[in-house]
């Protein structure tokens, strides 16, 4: 048997790759991360990432279906070896993982024709078209009035350093939940719930991944909020841009079906880029509670602001 203490620490593992197609890049942002540069490809352009982009949370989750496939592939292998990954269950079918081991002659594994060439990523089940026209495909297209003279606030002038603000609440429903699983975190405790009442986690859980893309969606409904609420006193919400990355990113407590998120978010610093006139990098504390008051989700993310 094998353990993951077994493994050399520092080696690479590396995954098949995968197509990111237009599509569902747009698909995942018009739910989850509803920025122009994930939706519209001319926006994309004429933004400071030069064309359409994934939302980072969609990388993210993609990654970690690629994980689980590579992990699947070593399952299967292991059972012609005779040795088994303690701890790694085989992950169930993925709607959307085209790549899978099969045996040939003589019981061998033979790998298919998609493992020598990029996986493509099919679309979600609900079209995009049809979702990128309204709910939370158009969060970020709402315009403030022009208003003569006022001008643009910043972030720190609008959140004290320290203060938190509740940005919103999201429910996770048993549906939900496997939906997102299915596409990238086939883990049989986030697909099935008979599995998941015999796992450690004794209930169907969330993907970490849905609750922090969770965190986005949230916070995207919160600021198109915010945008009209400043607009409606005469001032310029400030001008948030993409964010370079996130760091210190804790899943504290399992998201079971029927648990509801309420997100939450504090400035902690604000600093001008000197290289970048007009640029300013926001660090902001990331979090989540269920609706026991428990910690489920915290992480640490930057955000560009522009003058």
């Amino acid at each position: 048997m094998l353990y993951f203490e077994d493994f050399t620490q520092g080696r690479r593992f590396d995954y098949s790759p995968v197509l990111m197609q237009a599509n569902d890049m747009i698909a995942f942002a018009s739910e989850f991360d509803p920025q122009p540069m994930h939706l519209d490809e001319e926006v994309g352009k004429s933004s400071i990432l030069g064309g359409l982009a994934a939302s980072g949370w969609h990388t993210s989750a993609v990654g970690m279906r690629m994980m689980i496939e590579a992990f699947s592939r070593q399952f299967i292998l292991a059972r012609f070896t005779g040795h088994r990954l303690h701890g790694v269950e085989e992950a169930g079918p993925c709607r959307r993982c085209p790549f899978r081991l099969q045996p040939g002659p003589g019981g061998a594994p033979v790998e298919n024709q998609a493992r020598d060439r990029p996986r493509q990523v099919s679309q979600r089940d609900r079209e995009p078209e049809r979702r990128s026209r309204g709910g939370f495909g158009m969060l970020c297209h709402v315009q403030a009035p022009q208003w003569g003279g006022a001008r643009m606030m910043t972030l720190e002038e609008l959140y004290q350093a320290g203060r938190k603000v509740v940005t919103g609440s999201l429910t996770f429903t048993a549906e939900d939940i496997v939906r997102f699983a299915r596409d990238f975190d086939p883990q049989p405790f986030h697909v099935d719930e008979e599995q998941a009442r015999q796992s450690l986690f004794g209930g169907l859980c969330a993907s970490g991944w849905h609750t922090s893309a969770g965190w986005m969606q949230c916070f995207l409904r919160f600021w198109k909020e915010e945008i009209r609420r400043l607009a409606a006193e005469g001032l310029h919400a400030p001008k948030l841009g993409p964010s370079p990355g996130f760091k210190e990113l804790r899943w504290l407590k399992p998201v079971y079906a029927g648990d509801t998120i309420t997100y939450a978010v504090t400035l902690l610093e604000a600093r001008i880029v000197a290289s970048r006139p007009g640029w300013r990098i926001n660090t902001i504390l990331c979090e989540g509670e269920n609706q026991h008051g428990e910690p489920v989700i915290r992480f640490e993310s930057k955000v560009i602001e522009f003058a």
